[in-house]
């Protein structure tokens, strides 16, 4: 059964900016990274940076006669977390069963990470509303968020993202997993957002802290208590900074 991905926006079109991210350089990413994890069947409607309109997005998945189309997205506008869409208008039951699937497989790895699952929703989209065959369209959380976004800039977030997608395309499609991807080694992530304001120490809690426990190494609970206080305070000192557990502009501009 061959499965059409759909990298949203490209070229001239680079969807939702935000961060210092583009909405089209994170999708095609992450569509790389599932058909990678699927059957040698799967293809894309681009593989790079050109441009490609919608209907003609529409048109090849047709002309090559898919069997389900999926396309993915970054969202924007002041949300947080993951939703997944099918056409508003009238669709087959085999459309809403795989959406599902996928759907549920996608929600864990935003539920791991603190991140809510925003719902299945249904939307006049041109790429489910032209395509001939079971379609869905996933939009894998907000770019403008700052926490959505410090996933989404990483390579590990990625990974999980394509993981669970895959998964779900070939558990509601009967698909035969590709053999895995050898694992490489993430860069840690680059984080270009703003310094928050006040001083991050112990007691403080949020998002701002969730970045930091990511960057020092600990779990990101966004509670900055005595382990996280000592680990910044030895991530401090690697870096040639004064350990002293509290994380002011200095240290916020070397951590992101």
């Amino acid at each position: 059964m061959s499965i059409c991905i759909d990298p949203g926006h490209s070229g001239s079109d680079p969807g939702a900016v935000a961060n210092g991210l583009q909405e089209k350089d994170l999708t095609l990413a992450i569509s790389k990274k599932v058909l990678a994890r699927l059957d040698s069947s799967a293809f894309p409607t681009h593989t790079d940076d050109s441009f490609v309109d919608l209907d003609v997005r529409a048109v090849i998945a047709n002309n090559a006669k898919a069997q389900y189309f999926c396309s993915i997205h970054i969202n924007a506008g002041g949300g947080t977390g993951f939703e997944s869409y099918v056409f508003d208008g009238p669709h087959s039951p085999e459309t809403d069963r795989i959406r599902d699937i996928i759907h549920s497989h996608v929600a864990k790895v935003f539920a791991a990470h603190g991140l809510p699952d925003r719902g299945k929703k249904s939307a006049n989209f041109a790429v489910l509303r032209e395509t001939a065959m079971p379609a869905c369209l996933l939009e894998l959380g907000f770019i403008d968020s700052t926490l959505d976004s410090s996933y989404l800039r990483t390579d590990s977030f990625q990974n999980e993202l394509a993981d669970a997608i895959a998964t779900g395309l070939n558990e509601a499609l009967g698909q035969t997993p590709a053999p895995a991807p050898q694992a490489v080694p993430a860069p840690p992530p680059v984080v270009h957002v703003p310094y928050p304001g006040s001083l991050i120490l112990i007691g403080s809690r949020g998002n701002a802290v969730k970045m930091i426990q990511r960057v020092v190494g600990v779990r990101d609970d966004g509670i900055f208590g005595p382990v996280t206080d000592g680990a910044v305070r030895r991530w401090q000192d690697a870096h040639g900074l004064i350990p002293d557990g509290q994380v002011g502009p200095l240290t916020w501009a070397k951590m992101f």
